[in-house]
């Protein structure tokens, strides 16, 4: 399989990726959690965050409602707290898997 998708050093701000179809079969490949699976198959997905993989997603079933969802080593980090400054949101997005953040 190849070397596993490994979040870059933090920064001060996130690059956000274009939902490349190679980027995805290679989440799609090394990933587990059957949530980040499902949305990158299902959903149209608006971007992915360079250094951490969370996605911006939308479900044909809630449409115009972005959905933001981390891996779960991403959120096991840093379970309270999630930056979504500087990304471009026209609503506040829906939080999946986020019941420890604070608000």
């Amino acid at each position: 399989m190849g070397q596993p998708i490994m979040p870059a050093a933090a920064k001060s701000f996130s690059k956000l990726l274009a939902p490349e179809q190679s980027l995805i079969r290679k989440l799609l490949e090394q990933e587990k959690d059957e949530r980040y699976r499902y949305l990158l198959k299902h959903g149209n997905i608006h971007h992915i965050e360079a250094e951490t993989y969370s996605i911006y997603v939308e479900l044909p079933q809630i449409p115009n409602i972005i959905i933001v969802y981390r891996r779960p080593g991403e959120r096991e980090l840093n379970p309270e707290k999630i930056n979504l400054d500087s990304r471009g949101l026209k609503h506040i997005p829906l939080l999946e898997g986020e019941e420890k953040v604070k608000y």
